[in-house]
C-alpha cells in the first residue's frame, strides 16, 4: 500500500482550490506509479491499482492524502507475461517515487492552471515530498482498512461520547504512537468546522481504478489473472435469434443463395448515347 501525502505548505491551497488540487493529486500519484512501473529496471510492465482519497486525521484535522493499493504484479508490454516483484517486501524505490510524484503534481498545475502555479512557493519544487510504501501481504487487511474510509465519513457515531458540563462535544480518538484511546473535547462550532473540512466537491470521484484494474482494461485484467494462475474467464456468447420479416415479423428461412451472374459488357456507344 502506497500513501501519497501533501506538504503542510500546500494544505491551504488544497482547501481553497479543492477540486483542482484533488485532481492534480490523483494525476500525480497515478502518473508516478505508472512511470516507475514502466521502467525496465523495476517492472517494465503495466500495473493495475486502486486509489482512495482520504482527507482527515484521527482528530478530524485536515490532512489530504491518497492511499493506493498496488498488486505486486503487472502485465508485460506485449501482454504475454506476468511480471512479478523481484522481492517480497520491496515494490519501488521510495526516493524516485517521491520525486516523480512531486514533479508531476507541479507540472500538472503548471500545464493546466498556470495562474495558480505561479502563486505556489518555489521552495516546493526543492522539498522532499513524503510517500509511504508498506507491504501488506495478500492485501485483505489493507482492503478492510480502505473500506472504512469509503463507507464512513470523518468520524462515526460510536466515537461521540456525549458532551461535558460546558456543552462541548466529547470525541474518542486513538493515538497512533501509543495505540490507546483518548478523549478530546471540542466546541460545537469547532466540531462542525472540522466536519465541513472534509466535504468533497460535488461530483468528485473519491475511489479510482487505474491500469489493468480500470473499467476500460477488462481484457488486460483477465489476461493477467490467467497468467497468474487464475481460472480462465468464461465468455458468454450472445444468443442467436432467428431473422424476422420487418413487415409481418414472421420468421425467415433460408432457401438458397443467389450467385451473382455477370452480364456482357456494355457498349461504349450505349453508355454515351443521347
Amino acid at each position: 500500500m502506497l500513501t501519497f501525502t501533501v506538504p503542510e505548505q500546500l494544505r491551504g491551497f488544497f482547501l481553497r482550490y479543492d477540486r483542482i488540487a484533488y485532481s492534480g493529486l490523483f494525476a500525480a500519484s497515478s502518473g508516478a506509479i505508472k512511470e516507475l512501473f514502466a521502467d525496465p529496471k523495476h517492472f517494465g510492465a503495466e500495473p493495475g491499482f486502486v486509489a482512495v482519497l482520504h482527507t482527515w486525521t484521527r482528530q478530524v484535522q485536515y490532512h489530504p492524502h491518497v492511499h493506493v493499493l498496488v498488486p505486486a504484479a503487472a502485465l508485460s508490454q506485449n501482454g504475454c507475461e506476468a511480471i512479478r516483484a523481484k522481492h517480497e517486501n520491496y515494490l519501488l524505490p521510495y526516493a524516485a517515487l517521491a520525486r516523480s510524484y512531486r514533479d508531476q503534481f507541479l507540472r500538472h498545475l503548471r500545464d493546466k492552471h498556470p495562474g495558480l502555479h505561479a502563486k505556489l512557493d518555489p521552495q516546493l519544487a526543492r522539498m522532499d515530498w513524503n510517500v509511504n510504501i508498506q507491504s501488506v501481504g495478500r492485501g485483505k487487511v489493507a482492503l478492510r482498512y480502505l473500506a472504512a474510509y469509503v463507507g464512513k465519513s470523518a468520524f462515526s457515531d460510536e466515537r461521540l461520547a456525549g458532551y461535558d458540563a460546558q456543552g462541548r462535544a466529547r470525541l474518542w480518538w486513538t493515538d497512533s504512537d501509543t495505540g490507546k484511546r483518548q478523549l478530546m473535547t471540542l466546541e460545537p462550532v469547532e466540531l462542525i468546522r472540522r466536519w465541513l473540512l472534509h466535504v468533497l466537491p460535488k461530483g468528485l470521484t473519491r475511489v479510482r481504478h487505474y491500469g489493468t484494474l480500470s473499467a476500460a482494461a477488462r481484457d488486460k485484467y483477465r489476461r493477467l489473472r490467467f497468467l497468474l494462475g487464475g481460472r480462465a474467464h468464461a465468455v458468454q456468447l450472445p444468443e442467436e435469434r432467428p431473422l424476422r420479416c420487418p413487415c409481418c415479423e414472421g420468421e425467415l428461412h433460408r432457401v438458397g443463395k443467389l450467385r451473382p451472374v455477370r452480364g456482357p459488357p456494355l457498349s461504349t456507344a450505349l453508355l454515351y448515347r443521347r
